[in-house]
């Protein structure tokens, strides 16, 4: 276990998960790529002609790709550090070890079970992004600026696969919300992120290949795992950061505020 990886006794699980039996998914290695991927599903790309303004994926990877070009510490880790929610000791290692972080936008599917015998289609999670530092794993679910709402049963799947992957790590479900909570469920009206995991974990962990705490404990606990922010506040994290960034060279700061503003431009074109 990795140094101050700790978890609460009651998010260290065992495990018996099989590996997709297809072999590796070819993914690109760029966001563009990855991009591209996500929109080649989506069967209508001419609802893309105005850029994709307004859409989740291109959002994603418009601002996160950018974050992930900018210092760590003084951005992200200071995006890491403001979010709402979650347990302190998991933010604080995860913004402390940032620099030292994997960050994958759009990374793919990730499976709770594959089997589909019962008629059911494999349980399967596409995160929007994942953050994985020595302590940490961090799921990151985003949603557009403009109204959205989450599927019934997303919160509690992507709960679950945050536990399933974080193994020995803390895991840290992060959701990037036009608002704070209560969240928009859909078929459920908005509900806080405690009652939208209550209402369907049991359906999800009913079809779930590994080994998890019992429903109740597992909802106890979104309070102190769930961490959110608001497309608002990242943006006000982003320009603070600007304004408190020391660079000696005249040309290494402007470089840094264009693609500085090139978050903040995204978030205002997208809102």
């Amino acid at each position: 276990m990795s140094e101050g990886s700790s978890a609460n006794p009651a998010l260290r699980l065992s495990y018996n998960v099989r590996q997709p039996s297809g072999g590796a998914m070819k993914i690109s290695p760029s966001s563009i790529g990855r991009l591209l991927e996500e929109i080649s599903w989506e069967g209508n790309a001419r609802k893309y002609r105005q850029g994709g303004r307004g859409f989740e994926n291109v959002l994603t990877a418009e601002v996160f790709q950018a974050l992930d070009f900018l210092p760590r510490s003084s951005f992200l880790g200071r995006i890491i550090a403001s979010l709402a929610g979650g347990d302190p000791e998991t933010l604080r290692l995860l913004s402390e070890q940032i620099e030292h972080t994997t960050f994958s936008l759009l990374p793919g599917g990730i499976f709770l079970s594959e089997d589909s015998s019962a008629g059911e289609p494999p349980l399967e999670i596409q995160p929007d992004g994942i953050l994985e530092s020595p302590s940490v794993y961090c799921l990151l679910e985003v949603k557009r600026i403009k109204p959205a709402y989450f599927q019934a049963e997303q919160l509690s799947r992507e709960y679950l696969t945050a536990l399933q992957e974080a193994e020995d790590r803390r895991p840290l479900p992060l959701l990037v919300l036009p608002k704070p909570p209560p969240v928009l469920v859909k078929g459920h009206g908005r509900m806080s992120l405690r009652e939208a995991v209550a209402q369907s974990i049991q359906a999800v962990l009913d079809r779930a290949e590994a080994e998890f705490p019992p429903a109740e404990e597992l909802v106890q606990r979104v309070d102190a795992v769930f961490a959110y922010t608001t497309w608002a506040r990242v943006q006000q994290d982003v320009e603070a950061a600007v304004e408190d960034f020391a660079a000696a060279a005249p040309s290494l700061r402007a470089s840094i505020s264009r693609v500085a503003k090139a978050v903040t431009s995204a978030i205002q074109w997208h809102s």
